[in-house]
């Protein structure tokens, strides 16, 4: 190929078309609400953005559930579609560009490859080979507190307070119908009150970045947050969640380990 302007000239090298890979054929193709399926995935993405584990990099889709984690948080959220997949995060985000705005694709999984297809729109994409982990073993069934908390002053709180310390450990003393969130760095200390109904006491310290991602995403106007002790993970889950296009409750939790 030759590309030239003005006194400017480029010679590309290029291959034969035969030489193309070939789309490939499809197997089972099944109808999907598209727009479900990406709030799906966009619900949990955040959650694999940061691993050293190259197949915690991906989302897992299995029996109506989308589940992403990174090792230190989990998020999971109900997905359209009986299927199984371990979808690679680069992947994901490539799906969440070209589909934006499409209500429905075709979709197909086999041979360890995902195909989703509309008019005019062609994507595959080879998908993970490995062992996804025993995720629901890790939620907690039991818990010594918890708390009923708005979740937009919630998030606002936790954001102006963690200004100080750059996102990292941000302290949350739980009791006496009040989260008093503080932090501290060299520059100095911070911290701010919000009420919230609260059963049981803790104090307890969390990454305000890992946090606020997982409760951004939840559309319900207050949260629940679950402790068993200050050491073991977090259980957030929204209050009569409802999707704001369908028009009924979709089931989302998010997972995060505390920190020193």
């Amino acid at each position: 190929m030759f590309i030239d302007s003005g006194k400017s000239h480029f010679r590309l090298a290029g291959l034969e078309k035969d030489e193309f890979p070939e789309m490939y054929v499809k197997k089972g193709e099944l109808e999907i609400d598209l727009l479900s399926f990406l709030k799906g995935l966009k619900k949990v993405a955040f959650a694999a953005e940061i691993s050293n584990y190259g197949h915690l990099n991906s989302i897992y889709c299995s029996s109506g559930m989308a589940v992403a984690t990174d090792g230190r948080r989990l998020a999971k959220t109900e997905i359209n579609g009986i299927y199984k997949a371990l979808i690679p995060i680069s992947a994901v985000r490539n799906i969440l560009s070209i589909f934006a705005g499409v209500d429905k694709a075709l979709l197909s999984i086999n041979e360890n490859r995902l195909h989703l297809s509309t008019d005019g729109i062609q994507f595959a994409t080879q998908l993970m080979d490995a062992n996804f982990p025993d995720w629901q073993t890790v939620i907690p069934k039991k818990f010594t507190t918890k708390v009923r908390i708005n979740r937009r002053s919630f998030i606002d709180t936790i954001q102006r307070v963690s200004l100080i310390n750059n996102d990292f450990a941000t302290k949350f003393e739980i009791k006496d119908k009040k989260v008093l969130v503080s932090s501290a760095s060299s520059i100095g200390e911070s911290k701010e009150e919000i009420p919230a109904e609260t059963n049981g006491e803790i104090t307890i310290a969390f990454n305000a970045k890992f946090l606020v991602e997982g409760i951004r995403v939840i559309n319900s106007d207050e949260i629940i947050m679950k402790f068993v002790d200050k050491v073991s993970p977090c259980v957030i889950e929204p209050v009569n969640s409802t999707d704001s296009d369908k028009g009924y409750t979709v089931s989302y939790t998010h997972l995060t380990l505390p920190t020193n």
